[in-house]
């Protein structure tokens, strides 16, 4: 079982299998363009869920 089908809140499911895909790519030797801009996508989309647990 995948932990992201263990959270039932679509943001922070979205949000952490962000991040797991971001991580993914880190892992790779040679980054596009297109997967550098992913990454730092995801990684903004991860810190601005953060984010949002910390305010409320």
């Amino acid at each position: 079982m995948l932990v992201a089908e263990c959270v039932h809140d679509q943001v922070a499911q979205n949000a952490l299998l962000g991040l797991v895909k971001a991580y993914s790519l880190l892992m790779s030797w040679e980054l596009s363009v297109e997967e550098q801009t992913s990454i730092k996508k995801n990684i903004i989309a991860w810190n601005t869920y953060l984010e949002t647990l910390v305010a409320n």
